[in-house]
């Protein structure tokens, strides 16, 4: 592995609490629970465990991280209380589609779905299910015709089921009707129409090396992955077909932004980029410092905050790029904005909530 994978492997444990290093992660002893066995722990100092992901379910805040450990809160980040979940991995991500409907995802291949904005979780799959859905799609294209897309099916089936059911969710986005994309390490990615039936999606990524998926945005049909060393991936035509992106960077992508084809993309050192052509051309984004771009959100304003992990604060408004006089917290992974502008970050030691100093 060269400097800048042990980086990016570095980084992510940080973030993601477990390491996504060139080989698998060691399996337990067999008198060990697996984590995705076991409930998450109900504990009096869950308010300050390492969150990962916060998104909004109506005006309800609902945060997930360490230990499988969920957080919701309906006084805009004041006060938080703890849900109850079936397993106790690490949760990396959670999206909502409504008020009430919510999926999260994390290590394990554990994808968990409510019905109750966050405050109940029930288990949807797990890395045994992601196992067996990569084998079926390598015997469906390989019953079809021994192509390059096969041939890739059958070796990321081989590899998956060889290494067991330990890999990570990193990223997942829910669009407007429902339609459901989850993207992960060593190039994971799972679509679905209607959350019930998965289909893998690696097979038709331009990604042959398998390179970590960090990010994923969608906004009608299009889609944009950021990953690892630099990879971009953009397409649209609803996820049909991916083409690469000339990237402006050889370094991983840990945060994306999509809206009206641009796309600003942020990561590793403090290096940010934005292009106005849905990809077709970056610009440098100059960040102050080069610490690396560690979570990012579109507000309400159309303005993208972007944080660094040491927690220092930006606003990107078109290309005028201004520092905040406020912090993010430690390690800060995930951002949400409430209705009335209600900033909240998570990260290594809980939520935060932060200054209005955010306000144009």
């Amino acid at each position: 592995m060269n400097q800048d994978l042990r980086n990016i492997c570095a980084l992510t444990l940080v973030l993601f609490g477990g390491m996504l290093g060139a080989t698998p992660l060691s399996k337990a002893p067999p008198n060990v629970i697996e984590p995705m066995n076991i409930s998450a722990p109900i504990t009096p100092r869950a308010q300050h465990a390492a969150l990962l992901g916060v998104a909004l379910a109506g005006e309800r805040m609902v945060a997930v991280g360490e230990r499988g450990i969920v957080l919701f809160s309906d006084d805009k980040g004041v006060s938080w209380q703890q849900s109850q979940v079936p397993v106790g991995v690490t949760l990396t991500v959670v999206r909502f589609a409504d008020a009430l409907h919510g999926w999260a995802a994390g290590h394990n291949g554990i994808l968990l779905k409510t019905i109750d904005a966050g405050a109940t979780w029930t288990r949807v799959l797990d890395g045994n299910d992601v196992i067996a859905l990569y084998q079926q799609q390598a015997k469906v294209l390989g019953e079809k015709e021994d192509n390059e897309q096969a041939q890739r099916a059958t070796r990321q089936a081989a590899q998956l089921a060889s290494d067991g059911p330990d890999k990570p969710w990193l990223d997942m986005n829910i669009d407007a009707n429902g339609e459901l994309w989850l993207v992960g390490a060593y190039g994971l990615a799972l679509h679905s129409r209607d959350g019930k039936l998965w289909e893998p999606w690696s097979a038709h990524l331009d990604n042959p090396n398998d390179l970590h998926l960090y990010a994923i945005k969608t906004q009608g049909n299009e889609i944009v992955i950021a990953g690892e060393q630099g990879l971009l991936l953009r397409s649209m035509d609803d996820g049909a077909t991916f083409q690469r992106l000339n990237s402006p960077y050889k370094g991983s992508f840990f945060v994306l932004e999509l809206h009206d084809g641009e796309i600003v993309v942020a990561g590793l050192r403090g290096y940010a980029f934005r292009s106005v052509d849905h990809g077709g051309h970056f610009e440098p984004v100059i960040l102050s410092a080069p610490v690396s771009v560690t979570a990012s959100l579109r507000l309400q304003t159309g303005d993208v905050v972007l944080a660094d992990q040491a927690g220092t604060l930006y606003r990107l408004a078109g290309d005028r790029l201004l520092k905040l006089d406020a912090s993010a917290g430690s390690s800060p992974s995930a951002f949400v904005e409430s209705a009335d502008g209600t900033l909240v970050s998570v990260g290594r030691l809980g939520p935060s909530n932060i200054s209005a100093t955010l306000r144009p």
